[in-house]
């Protein structure tokens, strides 16, 4: 195993412009296939699902500020997966070697403990749970999250 110690300010760079690309593309994927494709959800009421973890139902009725408050959270949340990334790719060499293949297995690696583990302890919603919609967040956290970290870390680590 190859560890290689980055200087701290490529290391912090590389996490938070990860995590904001992650956070920008996973919210956007996310707002179009739920509105245009299985219209479900409007790209506000994305935003809203993200905050009721903390508001509940409320979120639903809080408008635009409760949806700048959901993305405040997501953000958080993907800079905090992004940085896990980031470190890990110092201790493994590895990890930006293969960005696609190990993009690819962080992002269903996040999907998996978000879903299961930290969404549970909030107060939103699970969402639906039919094979497409799985396929669809699946999909949402490989190709808009994972990969995309993984090849932000390349780049700037």
């Amino acid at each position: 195993m190859e560890t290689w110690h980055p200087e701290p300010r490529r290391f912090v760079r590389a996490a938070i412009l990860a995590g904001l690309t992650g956070a920008i593309l996973i919210d956007a994927y996310l707002s179009v296939t739920h509105a245009f494709i299985f219209h479900d959800a409007t790209p506000l009421e994305v935003s809203q699902w993200d905050a009721s973890n903390v508001l509940g139902r409320a979120a639903f009725q809080g408008g635009w500020p409760a949806a700048g408050l959901g993305f405040l959270l997501h953000l958080a949340v993907s800079l905090f997966w992004a940085t896990l990334f980031v470190f890990a790719a110092t201790r493994l060499k590895a990890l930006v070697d293969q960005p696609i293949l190990w993009g690819a297995v962080y992002g269903v690696l996040v999907m998996l403990v978000m879903r299961f583990a930290v969404v549970p302890l909030g107060h939103a919603a699970l969402g639906a749970t039919s094979p497409a919609a799985l396929i669809n967040v699946s999909i949402a956290h490989v190709l808009s999250f994972g990969i995309p970290v993984a090849l932000v870390t390349r780049r700037f680590l």
